[in-house]
């Protein structure tokens, strides 16, 4: 269900994107067509029968239509125009060659400033990305994190000193640190606190870590008959804890450890129905 939705998404966005990008190469032909003086008389995002409509004071018969891929302004004067659509005024004279020039190249320029403006605003503001929030989750009873007082929910802000703003950036920054104790700094009900917790190397992937887990994990949508997953006793909304004893913070990162340890036997702790396997 999570992946057909998510496909939808995906489909829609690419629908709406399909659109903006028609819908801004027909209003360069007709606003260049304006400028130039020529006689425009339809405007239509999509093909085929029309979903709704209006005609503007100057008579131009503004259409959406049902399908979605491609669209056209009718443009009397215009060569290509007459070609598909067919002129509705033989005695229409036509436009000088300078000015279908430009309405001809009108729709291809604004689409390159569209695309120019998107990329900006993109590269200004930034994509949406999944992050795994610093956040502890199970912390083992009796361990070294306990007895210093560590609970679950606890925040972490810091890791020697560097600002950490998801669970991947605390595995990084432990693994990168000189010594085998890290200060970490914590948040608990708007109360900062530091404790020097203990950095242990994992054998199977060869970095230092935190002996704590995020609060957040990736979840299995779905397991392929005949794969390794399966084999494994892996099921859908299996809840990943950590691969080869790394906690798993997110999804790239698991593909990361499992492309990391490809073809050797691993041991991955999931959550399912509440107990931990």
């Amino acid at each position: 269900m999570f992946a057909f939705v998510e496909w939808l998404v995906v489909a829609a966005a690419v629908l709406v994107l399909f659109g903006t990008s028609i819908f801004v190469h027909e209003w360069g032909h007709y606003w260049i067509a304006r400028r130039r003086g020529m006689k425009v008389e339809g405007f239509s995002i999509g093909f085929g029968p029309k979903i709704f409509g209006w005609k503007d004071k100057d008579g131009v018969d503004w259409a959406v239509r049902w399908i979605p891929f491609g669209g056209f302004v009718k443009l009397p004067q215009m060569i290509t125009s007459e070609a598909l659509e067919g002129s509705s005024d033989p005695n229409q004279a036509p436009a000088s060659p300078m000015s279908r020039i430009w309405v001809a190249f009108a729709g291809p320029v604004m689409n390159v400033i569209f695309a120019l403006a998107l990329a900006s605003v993109i590269w200004w503001v930034g994509l949406p990305m999944l992050i795994n929030p610093p956040v502890v989750g199970y912390v083992i009873p009796e361990s070294a994190e306990a007895e210093l007082g560590v609970l679950e929910g606890d925040r972490i802000l810091s890791v020697e000193g560097r600002k950490v703003t998801s669970w991947e950036e605390v595995q990084q920054t432990t693994a990168l640190s000189l010594t085998n104790v890290v200060a970490v700094e914590m948040e608990r009900d708007d109360t900062r606190f530091t404790v020097h917790l203990p950095a242990e190397r994992n054998p199977l992937i060869g970095f230092k870590l935190l002996n704590l887990s995020p609060r957040d994990h990736p979840v299995v949508a779905e397991v392929t008959s005949d794969s390794a997953a399966a084999e494994a006793g892996l099921k859908a909304n299996d809840q990943f804890i950590s691969f080869g004893k790394v906690p798993v913070v997110g999804q790239t990162q698991l593909i990361k450890l499992i492309q990391a340890r490809a073809g050797e036997p691993t041991p991955v702790e999931i959550k399912r129905d509440g107990e931990r396997l």
